[in-house]
């Protein structure tokens, strides 16, 4: 319940710093900072031959940049994804990940009613800190390079929706990381 109001008032500050953005003068060149909301899904995998489920989680990403041009922009970013999952018994779980990116984003036209593209290198860590019911505390650590690349629309002056999906190499072993990740998220810039 506490996460749903964190998210209510974050999308409540995002849409007001998006909308008070008078610094938008119709030039996307310049420096940029942002903040990215959302969902965030992983696929079900087999842990030691007990398939695990997952369902949405929550994703928290910040950025900073800078853009070349109305149409190019070059930034970098961190992530914090909280994933939920169910393993083969049936015991609910709660997990973090992290996230480090360099990325470079596309826009189609000049305006900021505009389709992007996107696409990076991150550092991940595919592994998952978090509680079970019969134990305290569950870690592990794989952290690997990872490719990035999505899809959006700025619909607003400083305000953007983008689908995400990060990949990256197997773990070997098939000993229960995640191997990719979808993002949905609603971002606020300020240019």
């Amino acid at each position: 319940m506490r996460l749903k109001i964190f998210c209510v008032i974050l999308a409540i500050t995002m849409l007001m710093l998006a909308g008070s953005s008078a610094a938008f003068d119709g030039q996307r060149k310049g420096k940029v900072l942002a903040m990215g909301f959302g969902y965030v899904a992983a696929g079900p995998h087999t842990i030691n031959t007990e398939r695990t489920t997952y369902r949405p989680g929550v994703a928290i990403r910040l950025v900073a940049g800078y853009a070349t041009s109305n149409r190019s922009m070059y930034t970098f970013g961190i992530a914090r994804q909280a994933i939920f999952y169910t393993d083969a018994r049936g015991t609910s779980m709660e997990g973090t990940n992290w996230m480090l990116e360099l990325s470079m984003t596309r826009y189609l036209r000049e305006t900021h009613h505009a389709a992007f593209w996107r696409t990076g290198l991150g550092l991940i860590d595919w592994g998952i800190r978090g509680n079970r019911a019969d134990s305290p505390r569950e870690e592990s650590t794989d952290l690997d390079f990872c490719l990035v690349g999505g899809v959006g629309y700025m619909f607003l002056k400083g305000l953007q929706v983008q689908l995400d999906l990060v990949a990256g190499p197997a773990p070997s072993g098939g000993d229960g990381k995640i191997k990719g990740l979808l993002r949905l998220e609603l971002v606020g810039m300020i240019y």
